[in-house]
Parts: C-alpha cells; structure tokens; sequence
C-alpha cells in the first residue's frame, strides 16, 4: 500500500510493470498550512552515492488536480517529490492539503517554499523527519532541484525569486515551455471556477496582442 509516517492511506502509486518506484505519502507543516506531499523512490538510485531528488512543481490555474506524475522516478534514477496546494486533496489516495488555495498567489509560493526546504534536507516534514530519514535508499542532497511543465515554471520562478535565501539547497531548475508571465498563457482570457463558471480575467485586453506590439 502507499504508506505514510501516520499509516496506511491508500492504494500503491500508478506506476506499473515488474519494479515500480516506491511510493509514500508524508505532510509538511507549512506557514500555508500542513501539506500533503508525494515521495517517489526509484528502484535504483542513478549515481552510486545516492538518489538526486526532483521536485515537480505543480499547475496552479485550476485547482481541480491532485499530485502531478510528470516523469519516472525509475528512468531518472531520482526520488520524486510532488505536493498537493493548499486547500486542495487528491481523490486517488484522500490525501488532502489545508490552507487557502490562491491561485499560484502568496499562500501557494509558501507552500511550495517548504516542500522544496523538505525535499533538500533543510526541514523535517509533520512528524519530524527530513527526507533521508524516512527514504529506503540514500538521497543525495548534492543534486536536488525543480522541474516545472507550461505555466508551473511561473510558480517556480516565482518561489526561487521571493524565497530564494530560504532554498540555498536548489541546484538546478528544468523549465519546459515555460512562458514568462501568466498574461502570455493560451489561458489569459479567463479560467473555469470549481463550479465550472467562466471567470474572465478584468485585465485581458486582447488589442494588446498584435503583429506589431510589444
């Protein structure tokens, strides 16, 4: 079962085939609230010393997801850590996060702050214990960094720009078509609201985008 320090909380991670990752749940007490946060093993970690470690940085235009499983934590030979936002639960295991969710705001970025001080050593998560004292195999905290798909590398530049003393221990950063502001996602018009309700966004002006503007 997927595992966590208080006990069981649901079925194994989706991984399949003969070896999957390893899978566990833990939570982060965070100034945004207690944060639920996946952990993916590989099977064998890349280098002989340890398990680099990749945070993935999840969506934040909607918060209708649970944890996000963009890579294998097997082909990377890394453990995986992705996280729930604030006011946001996973309905595949019932993990859930408390706090606000505010859009990739300031309670999101905090959020995020500490799962990443989690995922580098630098703070023990709910029950007291850092990373490497709960993983099956050595981390190797030399090489932990974040990777982020679309509009997540907003989020990530973000955290690493306003709480960027508090994560000395980031050592790389993968952005994958990454647009720089939120304004040129294809999704700058508006969003859909838990009701599924058009929001549309008061500050689109779509004569701003021309052949000719800057």
């Amino acid at each position: 079962g997927l595992c966590c320090a208080g006990g069981a909380v649901g079925p194994v991670s989706g991984a399949t085939g003969a070896a999957p990752a390893i899978p566990w749940i833990t939570y982060v007490a965070s100034s945004a609230g207690r944060i639920a946060v996946h952990v993916s093993e590989p099977r064998a970690p890349r280098y002989a010393d340890g398990a680099p470690v990749v945070v993935n940085v999840s969506g934040f235009f909607t918060p209708r997801r649970g944890f996000a499983f963009e890579l294998d934590p097997n082909a990377l030979g890394a453990v995986y850590i992705t996280y729930l936002w604030p006011g946001t639960t996973d309905a595949r295991t019932g993990a859930a996060s408390t706090g606000t969710f505010d859009f990739g705001g300031p309670e999101c970025l905090a959020a995020l702050r500490d799962v990443i001080r989690f995922a580098t050593g630098d703070a023990p998560d709910a029950y007291g214990k850092r990373l490497h004292e709960s993983a099956r195999g050595p981390v190797l905290y030399d090489v932990v960094g974040l990777y982020a798909f679309s509009h997540s590398g907003i989020a990530a530049t973000n955290v690493l720009a306003l709480h960027g003393a508090d994560l000395a221990g980031v050592r790389f950063f993968v952005g994958r078509e990454n647009p720089t502001v939120d304004s040129l996602y294809p999704l700058e018009p508006g969003h859909w609201d838990d009701a599924g309700s058009a929001v549309n966004n008061p500050f689109y002006d779509p004569m701003g985008y021309t052949p000719t503007s800057i």
